[in-house]
């Protein structure tokens, strides 16, 4: 194997070199639509279960370009569709492209529920935390009383102070829905919160002083409190009687030519002992070319939704469904770049409110 210097012996030991197989725009394609299926199926089946559903929300829409909304819509018993995201350009444009849809329908001879965009942070907590954490760094960098041996300890419990002060202060809309469908948000979320504990970490601690150990417990504590929060802001959004969906990455599957930040993702995880067993992984002229490489994207109980979503639901909520299907995050990469390829495994779970 080719050695490049800034990678050490033991991590480039660590790579099984096998053969290429590089996806094509075809199966890229491929990938996009067996998502989109995916969705349609959760969507559907929660509105199934639901008796006479009418106000749907869709958390973390965005351009609803994985989302056959135009159906949903057309729905008879639905009034109205509430599309929640922090991006409103992607909320415009999912808007318009329903509109110009719905002008080529004859819309004297279709009814379609209305739809409301809700410019949102679907966390309600996310900003906050963010600042809170900024926060910390700036406390932890010059205040002398952190400082010694139990830096860690301290920043370790400082983390968690914030995270429960934050989530117990805030504010959550008081609406109810019959059918809630949170479109690939967990995952979101807890990568977002996962990068900026990394930083606190790596900004503020020498690795001599840091115990993976401690802050892998951490992570995974971290993770457990907002599966269990998001899971609960979709129960209190939805009525009794009503459905939910959450659709989640849960495994990130890296194919094809590692961009340098995917090599350099790898070589951390190698660092931190949290490198997959099954990388098929070969040196290509500088690059990495990956046969399929597994990283849980939610780390704790194997990136498996249904486990964690039976380990932290509230009373009252019932399972009612699930699948798993593969999904090209961005299916114009591989085109438009042929050195990246990303696809992900989703799950989804479909989830009854009882009470």
């Amino acid at each position: 194997m080719k050695k490049i210097s800034e990678y050490s012996d033991s991590f480039l030991e660590r790579l099984r070199v096998v053969g290429s197989s590089d996806i094509t725009p075809e199966n890229s394609e491929k990938y996009w639509l067996e998502h989109k299926a995916g969705m349609t199926w959760g969507i559907q089946k929660a509105l199934g279960e639901c008796w006479y559903p009418r106000d749907v929300a869709i958390l973390g829409a965005g351009r609803c370009n994985d989302i056959r909304l135009l159906e949903v819509m057309q729905k008879g018993s639905i009034e109205n569709i509430d599309l929640y995201d922090l991006d409103a350009d992607s909320l415009h444009v999912a808007i318009n492209d329903v509109k110009a849809k719905i002008n080529t329908l004859m819309p004297e001879a279709v009814t379609f529920a209305n739809f409301n965009p809700v410019l949102a942070d679907v966390t309600f907590v996310m900003r906050e935390l963010v600042s809170r954490f900024d926060k910390i760094r700036r406390i932890f960098q010059t205040d002398l009383i952190y400082m010694g041996e139990n830096k860690q300890t301290r920043l370790y419990w400082a983390i968690l102070e914030a995270i429960h002060d934050t989530l117990r202060k805030r504010e959550i809309p008081n609406l109810r829905y019959d059918t809630v469908v949170s479109d690939c948000v967990l995952s979101q979320i807890l990568v977002a919160i996962e990068m900026q504990v990394d930083c606190l970490r790596d900004e503020l601690l020498s690795k001599s002083e840091i115990s993976f150990e401690l802050w892998n417990r951490m992570t995974e504590l971290i993770h457990e409190i907002f599966v269990e929060d998001h899971i609960a802001i979709l129960r209190n959004f939805t009525r009794p009687g009503g459905t939910i969906f959450i659709a989640s990455d849960t495994i990130l599957l890296l194919r094809g030519k590692v961009h340098k930040n995917h090599a350099g993702m790898l070589y951390s995880m190698h660092g931190k002992g949290e490198l997959p067993g099954n990388e098929n992984i070969r040196d290509f002229g500088g690059d990495y070319v990956v046969e399929e490489l597994e990283i849980p994207r939610i780390k704790y109980m194997d990136g498996d939704l249904l486990k964690i979503v039976s380990k932290c639901s509230p009373p009252g909520l019932s399972i009612v469904a699930s699948k798993e299907w593969e999904w090209n995050r961005n299916p114009h990469e591989l085109q438009n770049d042929n050195s990246v390829f990303g696809a992900e495994k989703v799950q989804g779970v479909v989830l009854k409110r009882r009470e």
